[in-house]
């Protein structure tokens, strides 16, 4: 029997997968999409969290893959920020091995979580999209979009903001959705000056 169902196969899910395979608890990992997502919607490693990167095993991998986080400049309509630096360049240490921000890709994070992932056992089923969930005293039935019920004993919800787990089990979002808010986000490499 399925012990963990984690619905979503983000970083966050993986993670989540790779931790619960590593102490020999029985997951599923499903996800609606058919693939693995290919853009980028958070880049910025901060450094305790490739601490704990680092516990998994994925942490050289990570570093290898990213560098610093540079800097930028914030264009918002007419308005224009100076050039300036979210990140550092700091020496690691015994009491700080990874003391700097990095910028990696999300679809490369999510490229290397995966390999781990796969390494420990693990397995994503893609268009495998959460379409009902009921919960009792055995724990918890979760109907697929493919037509298979995944009876564990617990789920996690691990898909993001409109969560169709949050959505299925009636929570409501705390905070606020910022839908009338665009944001375009690149990975690019350029050479040469940036816009004034």
């Amino acid at each position: 029997m399925t012990e963990v169902l984690i619905a979503g196969a983000g970083p966050t899910g993986i993670v989540l997968g790779i931790e619960l395979l590593r102490r020999g608890i029985a997951i599923r990992l499903v996800d609606a999409a058919s693939g693995p997502f290919a853009g980028s919607r958070g880049k910025g490693v901060q450094p305790r969290t490739l601490e704990i990167l680092d516990l998994i095993g994925v942490a050289d991998a990570m570093v290898a893959s990213s560098r610093l986080y540079p800097r930028f400049k914030l264009h918002a309509g007419p308005l224009s920020l100076p050039l300036f630096s979210i990140g550092s360049n700091h020496t690691a240490t015994v009491d700080r091995p990874y003391p700097n921000m990095l910028m990696i890709p999300q679809w490369r994070t999510n490229e290397i979580l995966l390999t781990r992932f796969t390494e420990l056992g693990g397995r994503v089923e893609f268009d495998s999209a959460l379409v009902s969930l009921t919960q009792s005293d055995q724990g918890i039935a979760a109907g697929l979009a493919t037509g298979e019920t995944v009876k564990a004993d617990y789920i996690v919800g691990c898909d993001g903001g409109r969560s169709t787990v949050r959505k299925l089990l009636g929570l409501e979002l705390l905070g606020k959705s910022l839908d009338d808010k665009t944001m375009i986000v690149a990975d690019l490499d350029i050479d040469g000056p940036l816009r004034s």
